[in-house]
């Protein structure tokens, strides 16, 4: 077997079966004080208001928590379930999932329409709420840039976790409000399993996320580069949150047969925006009269953090068929 492959499986077996002894001995570890702070970033950051939510259980520690040995030691001798998030490219690279975690492990658990009846309601106000938080000039989208242009910078882990954080929610159902409390879609959707699909469900995800940290320490080491992994496990989540993102302009976009010449005329960028508008604009309409909703994803990408607070208005106007809705920001 391929040495980076081994890698992968020897560490994945390791955190699942770790997994597994710390559920039965009812352990929550969690990173210590510093790694959190590295990553999570500052209690302002959190979109939910501390005041006023109501946090679920601490089930969702980090992928490394678990570890008894550094990231990867040797084979674990634990058996641990064949099910699995993790598969290899043609080079031996691990292929990354185009959907969240959370939908691809509930997919795998093999459950009933009724006994999966409330983690997909879970996920669908997930959506629902994106979709709309999305018409409001665009702001996900505008944020997620921000912490991904910023990754370079010492800032840079601490924007990508607070990304990930407020746009990786879904809000509290039982409370009727403008604005009700948001918990992390991940706890939101295990709850809503049977406590047996919930464990399954938990150790798939880090099961994935300890694979893919293994893989992105291999692949920066190849290039004679150090990474951690808590780094690497930003980057493994920026990547959740761009599928996220995309999905939901291919939710509200496609269809509307939104066309890329009137989004051009509309938008008029004046001189200076040439090269950071006008040519990708022009580009998109060159390739496309009525572009799908990934095209315009990659399109408005490229064109949102030059574009002025009115473009920006015109552009959600134009893509989703509305005004922008005025929501509560995260």
């Amino acid at each position: 077997m391929p040495r980076r492959s081994s890698i992968l499986l020897t560490h994945a077996a390791l955190v699942a079966g770790a997994f597994g002894i710390a559920l039965l001995t009812g352990g929550t570890s969690r990173p210590d004080q510093a790694t959190m702070a590295s990553v999570a970033g500052d209690p302002a950051d959190d979109p939910t208001d501390t005041d006023t939510a109501t946090p679920l259980p601490p089930i969702e520690p980090e992928p490394w928590a678990f570890d008894p040995e550094p990231l990867l030691a040797g084979p674990a001798v634990a058996a641990v379930s064949t099910k699995t998030l993790v598969s290899t490219e043609l080079r031996n690279t691990m292929r990354r999932l185009d959907r969240t975690p959370e939908e691809a492990a509930l997919d795998a658990l093999n459950l009933t329409r009724d006994e999966r009846a409330g983690a997909e309601a879970v996920l669908a106000r997930h959506q629902s709420w994106l979709d709309e938080w999305m018409r409001h000039d665009l702001e996900p989208l505008e944020r997620f840039l921000e912490a991904r242009n910023a990754a370079g910078s010492a800032e840079g882990p601490r924007l990508g976790a607070a990304v990930f954080e407020q746009i990786m929610v879904v809000p509290d159902s039982s409370v009727t409000s403008d604005s009700p409390p948001r918990h992390s879609l991940r706890n939101a959707v295990a709850q809503a399993l049977e406590e047996s699909d919930r464990t399954e469900f938990l150790r798939l995800i880090h099961h994935y996320e300890s694979a893919a940290i293994a893989d992105e320490i291999a692949q920066a080491r190849d290039r004679k580069q150090t990474l951690t992994p808590e780094l690497a496990l930003v980057r493994i989540r920026n990547a959740a949150v761009a599928s996220d993102l995309r999905r939901s302009f291919e939710r509200q976009v496609s269809g509307r047969g939104v066309e890329s010449a009137e989004v051009l005329e509309a938008i008029d960028p004046w001189h200076e925006q040439d090269a950071n508008v006008r040519k990708p604009l022009e580009q998109l309409r060159d390739r496309a009269t009525v572009p799908n909703g990934r095209d315009w994803y990659d399109s408005t990408a490229k064109v949102l953090p030059s574009l002025s607070r009115e473009q920006r208005t015109t552009l959600a106007r134009m893509l989703f068929g509305v005004s922008p809705v005025e929501i509560a920001a995260p």
